[in-house]
């Protein structure tokens, strides 16, 4: 499975290069790093610091919409998810290797172009939690919080 990940950053470095380590010291590594740049001064940074992954960086108007919008264009049409980071957020080693591991749950269960409902009674309220996976591009909002097992 190949991710791809995207952040949007303004006149943050410090931040933004936190943010990187954390992404290189990941156990499953993103096949693409988008930094799509808003700053007053364009972000350079030493590239050897980030040596495991393959970063792009492009420039934008400071919009967080225009620049995420900016980074989905140039995500690999291979890459089967895409996450959004923000600048400032330091992931667990293994953040992307259980974010993997969900995606790949999900593709077991529902198989292929198939969608799954599961319905459930909670507190006398029916909740539905819908998946469908197809091979189009699927946006899923996670939350992977350390030390809960996948």
């Amino acid at each position: 499975m190949k991710i791809a990940v995207i952040i949007a950053t303004r006149n943050r470095k410090s931040e933004l290069c936190k943010a990187l380590l954390s992404l290189n010291r990941q156990t499953f590594l993103p096949v693409e790093v988008i930094i799509v740049d808003s700053s007053d001064e364009l972000i350079t940074f030493d590239a050897d610091m980030f040596s495991k992954l393959s970063i792009k960086l492009f420039r934008s108007i400071s919009s967080l919409v225009v620049q995420r919008n900016t980074g989905l264009k140039q995500v690999s049409v291979t890459t089967d998810v895409i996450v959004f980071l923000d600048d400032d957020v330091e992931l667990e080693n293994d953040y992307l290797e259980k974010l993997v591991q969900v995606f790949w749950i999900a593709r077991q269960l529902a198989l292929k172009d198939l969608l799954l409902t599961q319905c459930r009674r909670v507190a006398g309220l029916e909740a539905s939690v819908m998946v469908t996976l197809t091979n189009a591009l699927v946006t899923f909002r996670l939350s992977i919080r350390a030390g809960i097992k996948i």
